[in-house]
């Protein structure tokens, strides 16, 4: 966590755009996007992006460390980009750092680093959102239910926090919100959890417990007091930087973590007062398993309601370690699925995974992806019939079309 990119290819800059783009023209859906060529080169294999008939614009990509998922992962965005489609990656694994990108996504998508220990990203990790609670009818967040979701939201990730610090996390940010507004800061925060020490109502020793717990991530301040906004619309529309990396190198995991659900939340709030399904945001999260996957979380929103607000996540996971039951069926919710070769001791639950979507039987399966080479795959979602016009869920064999075969300079 402590890698650092060379000073010459990150933003000194927070990532607030000002520049004036046209969004229309900027961003129009891709038609498909080349994933890769069965053996032998005999058909070509794409993510039918913007298919109408196609349930959502996820992907999730299995594999275990080394066998080509980042790399598959930079040849989607430079597909993306080519088709004039701009992504953001939120990047807690260094895994997007300069000097592990290709030299050719590095020519094409310009990617912008946004490091934010050196800039705060000016949002609030307080700001309302609304529910969604039947077709078309939204209801805005009060104090109370904001304060319940902010504190869910520490609880989940922080290990150490209990059942006796939650009610007093909910008390703190209520408080907050009702004196602050949803212009909060985490400084404010943590005055008012101060306040509760001595305040004859809480319980003293708690609350300093709950103090000392969030003392690490307050400390890294990754939020600015002066929470402008980001400025989603000019992110997704920047014309010469195709690719916006929000680093969080030097950030301890827990916090690199807390402050992407915060940031997943702002975009939530923002695409829901303005998003378009025929407007693609394009999101990428590697080692999605470490973060909150539970129902109503920003993931889980994604996944569920992401389309109809234009939202597109590129999942990234080399572990099922922390992927059972309801996370599972939730991550698989995404549309298509690249399956790189996993690690030796998780070949079952990959196989028992390629079984339930598309028959054969486990140990097949279990030969199948073991001979899986670099930059090979399975790459599961739907295809489409050329002679139909129809998508059919399909399983096949593919490796990755290599970035300088891609034709990225036309």
């Amino acid at each position: 966590q402590e890698e650092k990119p060379p000073e010459e290819e990150i933003s000194k800059e927070p990532p607030v755009f000002s520049s004036h783009v046209d969004i229309e023209r900027a961003n129009k859906i891709p038609d498909r996007i080349l994933l890769g060529e069965t053996e032998r080169g005999a058909r070509k294999v794409y993510w039918e992006f913007g298919h109408r008939d196609l349930n959502n614009r996820h992907m999730l990509v299995f594999g275990t460390s080394g066998m080509g998922k980042t790399y598959a992962i930079q040849c989607l965005l430079c597909e993306l980009a080519k088709a004039g489609q701009n992504a953001l990656v939120l990047d807690y694994t260094n895994g997007f750092l300069p000097k592990h990108l290709e030299q050719h996504t590095k020519d094409f998508l310009n990617p912008k680093q946004h490091i934010v220990r050196n800039n705060p990203l000016p949002i609030s990790p307080f700001k309302l959102q609304s529910q969604l609670i039947d077709e078309g009818v939204e209801i805005a967040e009060t104090s109370t239910t904001a304060a319940k979701r902010i504190a869910s939201t520490f609880k989940k990730l922080y290990g150490t926090i209990g059942d006796q610090q939650y009610p007093i996390l909910i008390d703190a940010v209520n408080a907050g919100i009702e004196m602050y507004g949803d212009k909060l800061t985490l400084e404010q925060f943590q005055s008012m959890l101060e306040s509760f020490v001595d305040d004859g109502v809480h319980d003293r020793s708690r609350v300093l417990s709950t103090l000392s717990k969030l003392k690490p991530f307050i400390l890294e301040k990754p939020f600015s007091s002066d929470a402008d906004g980001i400025g989603w619309n000019e992110l997704f529309s920047d014309p010469k930087s195709r690719c916006h990396v929000f680093q969080f190198a030097g950030i301890d995991p827990t916090s690199s973590q807390l402050v992407i659900e915060f940031v997943l939340w702002d975009l939530n709030a923002f695409v829901r007062g303005t998003g378009d399904k025929s407007l693609p945001k394009v999101v990428v999260l590697d080692e999605v398993q470490n973060l909150d996957l539970s129902e109503g979380a920003p993931v889980a929103k994604y996944l569920t309601e992401g389309r109809k607000f234009g939202l597109s996540l590129v999942l990234a996971t080399q572990t099922m370690e922390n992927l059972k039951g309801e996370k599972l069926s939730r991550l698989f919710q995404a549309g298509h699925k690249l399956f790189f070769r996993p690690a030796e001791n998780e070949f079952q639950e990959h196989a028992k995974l390629m079984q339930g979507s598309v028959g054969g039987t486990v140990q097949e399966w279990i030969e199948k992806l073991s001979s899986l080479k670099k930059t090979e795959c399975y790459s599961l979602g739907p295809s489409l019939n050329s002679a139909t016009g129809v998508l059919e869920q399909v399983a096949m064999k593919i490796k990755i079309t290599a970035l300088e075969s891609r034709e990225l300079h036309e």
